[in-house]
């Protein structure tokens, strides 16, 4: 059984209100988790970026940290959306 849907036989047995909570939803649940991870690793990409000398592992951290960076931003775009879609229904 996942967290929502573990919640959602909390709130049915407390006779609450079945509407999820935002931060409930599953596709909320799994973009966070997704930018937790993202963030994670380009976390681990800077650090290693600190400690390289060789210049192509110096080219490669920088390309690297840029491929996050440009995933993270997209999620979080994701995100933003979803949360407007969400609030609007």
């Amino acid at each position: 059984m996942g967290l929502a849907e573990f919640i959602r036989t909390k709130r049915i047995k407390m006779g609450k209100d079945l509407s999820m909570p935002e931060w409930a939803h599953p596709e909320m649940m799994t973009l966070n988790e997704e930018i937790d991870r993202v963030r994670g690793l380009l976390q681990t990409a800077r650090n290693n970026f600190n400690f390289v000398t060789d210049p192509e592992l110096v080219e490669y951290y920088i390309y690297l940290q840029k491929a996050y960076e440009v995933r993270y931003d997209m999620l979080v775009r994701k995100l933003k959306e979803r949360h407007q879609s969400l609030q609007s229904n």
